[in-house]
């Protein structure tokens, strides 16, 4: 039976992703894209234009999805739950998602130097989106005296810088422990910091 159209182009998504995580972009073919997902080289061009396009496809899908539940966490009413929810659905879908993640990570910045400035745009935009996300997010915990005054936007650097630097480590070493299992101790560096309560 003839697979439908999305259906076949997420296999070639799922392909591409394993194979750009192993390989890197560059290093990786349409060909071998193709060969991986067990389709003709003609019919990866129905879905994607060239190699570009389905890595921005990956990148898009995986961010939208991480945003979708970033937002989601909004409807939890207090405060304190939606910071511990923010940790720890960032890493679980790390965990659920390391090739993406993996991927996002390696080429991400690779894109502006390798010379794919359009892509390399898009991506920073759709990462961007989640920056303002966080950063409404601190700011509001600012305006309702949960945080202390300050910049919302340095509050999300750094505790984005927190998160995905744990998540970064975990993938580098192909850990096997549970990423969310960090979930309390990135919790109490971002709210306490390393300093020895007096």
């Amino acid at each position: 039976m003839e697979k439908f159209g999305t259906e076949r182009r997420q296999e070639i998504l799922e392909a591409a992703m394993t194979l750009f995580s192993q390989k890197g972009f560059e290093r990786t073919t349409v060909d071998e894209i193709a060969s991986s997902a067990n389709v003709g080289k003609g019919t990866v061009y129905l879905y994607f234009d060239n190699k570009e396009q389905i890595f921005l496809a990956i990148i898009e899908k995986g961010l939208l999805e991480l945003q979708e539940l970033l937002t989601d966490i909004s409807h939890t009413q207090d405060f304190w739950q939606q910071v511990y929810k923010i940790v720890y659905t960032n890493l679980e879908y790390v965990e659920k998602h390391r090739e993406f993640y993996r991927l996002f990570l390696k080429e991400r910045l690779n894109m502006k130097l390798l010379n794919h400035e359009e892509t390399h745009r898009i991506i920073m935009e759709k990462h961007n989106m989640l920056h303002r996300l966080l950063t409404e997010f601190l700011q509001k915990g600012i305006d309702q005296g949960y945080l202390r005054p300050g910049n919302s936007h340095d509050y999300c650097i750094a505790v984005s810088g927190i998160l995905n630097h744990f998540a970064a480590i975990w993938i580098m070493f192909d850990s096997t422990e549970s990423l969310t299992a960090k979930t309390d101790t990135i919790l109490e560096l971002i709210l306490s910091g390393i300093k020895k309560c007096s």
